[in-house]
């Protein structure tokens, strides 16, 4: 027990890597944007480092991690679209009702998080436009141009949306981490079989040049006469 225990801590332990990273400070107004940021920008965070950096630098090839990245940008982008159209109706109907007043939050939420990749500076873009959403709406709610209903609805559509959003990432990750295993295994096997097959030839064609010489060279000899 105790041999095994010193085995255990004899084992290196990993250095951690140091990383690239900005610090950025966003502050979120409503309820709806705050939590979908507490519930899952860690883990997109993290995510979204290992598709853009680890499985580039997992993958023999890039293939496999281009694929991935491609598919992570247009489902951001189909996201920012639908977003941005939000938007763009929700101050259609206030520009058209007249209204202007801007209301104000009582609990703001100031988050300062690390950037480690490109994606995540967008993920928070994303967060910044859904807090916009969600104050067009307060808007519009409390100077009656929409009821209480209305507002609860398109706030929670639209957060189930990014946690949707999360998900995919997730799942996006997971299939990259198992084609980076699958590679990996079969690169092992195609390493020790190999090897494997080469060492029995070289152990025969050592025994046998001998033999075949002295039965092969006196049959060609009685043939020739």
């Amino acid at each position: 027990m105790a041999q095994a225990q010193a085995k255990q801590s004899k084992k290196p332990q990993k250095k951690p890597i140091s990383r690239p990273s900005l610090s950025q400070t966003v502050t979120l107004n409503t309820p709806c944007a705050q939590r979908v940021y507490n519930r899952v920008y860690a883990e997109v965070s993290r995510n979204l480092y290992s598709l853009g950096v680890v499985t580039h630098v997992l993958s023999e090839d890039d293939s496999t991690a281009e694929e991935l990245n491609g598919i992570v940008k247009e489902r951001f982008d189909a996201l920012k679209e639908k977003l941005d159209d939000e938007i763009k109706r929700l101050e259609t109907v206030r520009d058209d009702a007249g209204v202007t007043a801007i209301p104000s939050y009582t609990e703001p939420q100031s988050v300062e998080h690390d950037v480690t990749t490109p994606m995540t500076f967008h993920f928070i873009r994303l967060l910044q436009t859904l807090d916009k959403i969600v104050t067009l709406l307060d808007s519009l709610w409390l100077t009656e141009e929409i009821d209480v209903k209305q507002k609860l609805r398109m706030e929670y559509m639209w957060q189930k949306r990014l946690l949707k959003f999360s998900n995919q990432l997730r799942e996006l990750n997971n299939r990259a981490r198992k084609a980076s295993k699958n590679k990996g295994a079969s690169n092992e096997d195609a390493e020790t079989s190999p090897a494997e097959g080469k060492e029995k030839p070289e152990a025969k064609t050592e025994e046998k040049p001998a033999e075949s010489e002295s039965v092969q060279e006196p049959q060609k000899v009685a043939a020739a006469g």
